[in-house]
Formats: C-alpha cells, structure tokens, sequence
C-alpha cells in the first residue's frame, strides 16, 4: 500500500472516530499515562512487551498512541520505531 494511501486511511479513521466523540492522541509515557494503562477497565492480561512498566520504550524509540472517549481511556497501542542497519557484500 502506498504510503499516501496508509496515511490517507488514518486521517480517515481519525475523522470517523472524532465525529463520535472519541480523542485519538499521541501522548508520551508517563507514570499517570502507565497507571491508566494498567488500570483500565474490561482489559485483557498486559503482555509485558506491551506493560508501560515493563518494556523498554521510550520517546527516543516508540509513541504510544491514547484513544479517549470523554477523557477517560479506552485503548492504547504503540509503535516501536526500528532502525535496520545492513550491509550488502558485493562479489
């Protein structure tokens, strides 16, 4: 998928979303944002690759995405950000 497209099918979903009420935000980690992560309601387990207080993102490497409904948080994701670094050989 072309990248226009990807970025055109999120504003849409962001669009669809804010005309019933809901806030999609980029919000950085912080203890209050971890404790509501947790804490949230009707949540499945925490995975620890997915647990704020167990996995090692940070502002430099991930965003966590926060989806509100009248201020109160109802999902969360992140997204790692990963640098590849190779080397191709000639022969």
């Amino acid at each position: 998928m072309p990248t226009t497209s990807i970025f055109t099918m999120a504003a849409m979903c962001q669009e669809y979303l804010s005309g019933r009420g809901y806030q999609l935000v980029d919000e950085e980690i912080t203890p209050q944002l971890t404790e509501e992560i947790e804490l949230m309601p009707l949540r499945a387990p925490i995975t620890p690759i997915l647990s704020p207080r167990k996995n090692d993102f940070t502002p430099r490497n991930s965003f966590w995405l926060a989806l509100r409904w009248k201020g109160n948080l109802v999902g969360t994701t992140v997204a790692l950000q990963t640098r590849y670094t190779h080397s191709v050989s000639q022969t």
